[in-house]
């Protein structure tokens, strides 16, 4: 049997506002239900029997009727051309106790929705399933002790395939940060339920973790954030046979970039060294003292009008992180909104007009500390 292993699709992710000219759709919800397009097409072509979506499949629990009507036309599809189809929830597709995959049930009575830990025994292998569950948002259950619960053996040379959507120490979070909890499990504690190889869905980024059996993170089809320009992206297959696994690759991402500068005048000659920025989503970076920060920040409706005169579709600023002082190279940090130890009324106001914008909050914040600092040096 041949295995097709997916994640993290987000199909109705709406990061950036902007709608897509031709559908009407959120261009990322558009990038997403793309990425599934080819990922159903390739099922096909490579004659997978099964494919495993190893949760979120929605990006939040309440994606629209359309967004759920078009992933059930994909999933027909592969229905009709003889593929069984098994969905996991994942963190984002939970509430509580119900799920937004939950209305897939009456859809078909052929594909299946794995909710809970359960182990299936099939012709020549084992599979374990340990989906994002309620016991988990409550705090009733740890992994660990899920996993306890689904540990079983393996009978000859058959393979003991695992599938999960949960988070292991030690694996690269989508912000390439190391993550570590003494909440979660380790790849011991998964090689410890008899699993000789394991699939995991939750962290975009495509990796392998663990140093014994196989366990690889899948990785996200399509990059649904900047953080995550970085890495391949694709999908696994899996022969029980042969207990190979063949990874595919897929390319066909919006283009993502980031831009690192010191000064407006640096970033105006990036965007116009570029001929055509078509259909790109473009960050940028920057480093330098607050005098260069403020006037990128004051005069950022220029580059984007220049961005856009090239096909660009979206252009942001990014957090500042830090400047430099503009009699040295010491660098200082830039305070955050929660941090920040000015008049409680001033945060307020600015978590209140920028409550989405992150990035806003931060760079008016800078600006703010500057001008606190130079009345206090004043008094």
């Amino acid at each position: 049997m041949r295995v097709a292993v997916t994640a993290d699709l987000h199909l109705n992710n709406k990061t950036y506002g902007i709608k897509d000219r031709d559908s009407g759709l959120p261009i990322k919800t558009v990038d997403s239900f793309r990425a599934l397009d080819f990922f159903v097409s390739e099922c096909k072509a490579q004659k997978v029997d099964r494919v495993v979506i190893a949760g979120d499949v929605y990006d939040n629990y309440h994606p629209s009727s359309d967004i759920m009507e078009m992933f059930n036309t994909r999933l027909q599809d592969l229905e009709s051309s003889g593929i069984q189809v098994v969905v996991m929830p994942g963190n984002h597709d939970a509430s509580g106790n119900t799920y937004a995959i939950s209305p897939i049930k009456g859809w078909s009575s052929t594909i299946k929705i794995v909710d809970k830990p359960v182990v299936e025994n099939g012709d020549g292998y084992k599979a374990i399933y340990v989906p994002h569950t309620s016991d988990i948002e409550s705090g009733a259950r740890s992994f660990p002790q899920l996993l306890a619960s689904v540990r079983t053996e393996r009978e000859g040379d058959e393979p003991i395939i695992f599938f999960g959507h949960f988070s292991v120490n030690g694996a690269m979070r989508n912000d390439y940060s190391e993550h570590v909890s003494k909440m979660d499990v380790s790849a011991g504690d998964i090689e410890s339920t008899g699993a000789t190889v394991a699939f995991l869905g939750h962290f975009h980024k495509h990796q392998k973790i663990g140093t014994g059996i196989p366990i690889h993170y899948v990785g996200s089809l399509e990059r649904h954030r900047l953080d995550e320009i970085n890495g391949e992206r694709g999908f696994y297959i899996f022969d029980t046979e042969t207990q190979e696994s063949t990874r595919i690759p897929y390319t066909g991402q919006r283009p993502m970039k980031k831009i690192h500068v010191e000064s407006f005048d640096e970033a105006l000659a990036d965007i116009e060294d570029s001929e055509s920025w078509a259909e790109h989503i473009v960050r940028i970076e920057f480093e330098g003292d607050e005098k260069s920060y403020a006037r990128i920040k004051s005069n950022f409706k220029e580059l984007r009008k220049e961005f856009e005169s090239r096909g660009g579709l979206v252009l942001k600023l990014a957090d500042v992180k830090y400047a430099k002082k503009e009699d040295n190279d010491e660098e200082e940090t830039v305070m955050s909104v929660d941090t920040l130890d000015l008049m409680d009324m001033i945060a307020k106001r600015i978590k209140n007009d920028f409550e989405n914008d992150k990035e806003e909050q931060t760079a008016i914040i800078a600006m703010a500390n500057d001008v606190y600092k130079k009345a206090e040096v004043s008094k």
